[in-house]
């Protein structure tokens, strides 16, 4: 059971670490090829438009979900308390 939870919580981690800020990532992708195509941007705009709002969501979704962060440490460790 404790394996269980303690795999458990390390998944958590890996989302919290890659897969949530995959996420933002992809959406601020469609959102560049939607602006660059809607608004007749250029590639070059578009592309600065990705990197900036990239990088934004990027640090951001490490804040929103900083509670995921905070249980999945607190599960591990009190795993190998017991």
């Amino acid at each position: 059971m404790i394996l269980k939870e303690k795999k458990s919580a390390i998944s958590l981690l890996c989302h919290y670490l890659f897969i949530y800020p995959a996420y933002y990532l992809f959406a601020m992708a469609l959102a560049s090829a939607f602006a660059v195509w809607y608004m007749d941007w250029g590639y070059e705009a578009g592309k600065r438009y990705f990197l900036i709002l990239g990088i934004i969501m990027w640090l951001a979704s490490y804040v929103i979900h900083f509670d995921i962060l905070r249980f999945s440490i607190r599960e591990m460790s009190r795993k190998n308390k017991m």
